[in-house]
């Protein structure tokens, strides 16, 4: 039997212009990654989010709403702040994956951070091959481009729309 049984992810939510830093229930069954990819929900739902809006480099809060969906393709990275556990392991066996330092690009921000690939795999052939929305990164520093801000520092994880991805580079 699935325990739906929801655990509350407090996330951080960005897109272009916009951050927003509320709550989301998602069941204890299903990583994060895996609900944002999933075809069948079109948004992302927080609730007690606090919106911001990016004005003269820096991040100016709004009034706090109850709750907000946000369209998922519009969001560039989601930062998440709780430390979840993983959920029980899967039938299907794992393969077992291997840390690679990366700088990407998704203006405005610029992220530092690890992506996971297979040991036998080649960084670029992940880089051009990727079936997912949302890639998972550990390990992010975010900067926001044109005001050179710091956003985020060692965020545990962060999930990037590929989508908006503009270019992947290994952090030497």
């Amino acid at each position: 039997m699935i325990d739906n049984t929801p655990i509350t992810y407090r996330l951080v939510a960005y897109s272009a212009d916009f951050r927003w830093d509320g709550e989301s229930p998602i069941p204890s069954h299903r990583r994060l990654s895996d609900f944002l990819n999933d075809p069948r929900t079109v948004a992302l739902v927080l609730n007690h989010a606090t919106p911001a809006t990016w004005e003269g480099g820096a991040y100016s809060e709004l009034s706090k709403t109850e709750s907000i969906a946000l369209p998922k393709r519009n969001l560039l990275i989601i930062v998440s702040k709780t430390d979840a556990p993983l959920p029980p392991a899967s039938l299907y066996e794992r393969v077992p994956k291997e840390p690679f330092q990366v700088i990407m690009y998704i203006p405005p921000f610029t992220l530092t951070g690890r992506i996971s690939i297979p040991h036998y795999a080649d960084w670029l052939n992940m880089a051009t091959s990727a079936s997912e929305d949302f890639c998972p990164v550990t390990q992010v520093s975010v900067w926001h481009i044109r005001a050179r801000a710091k956003l985020e520092t060692d965020a545990k994880l962060v999930l990037v729309n590929w989508k908006w991805l503009v270019g992947l580079e290994p952090k030497r």
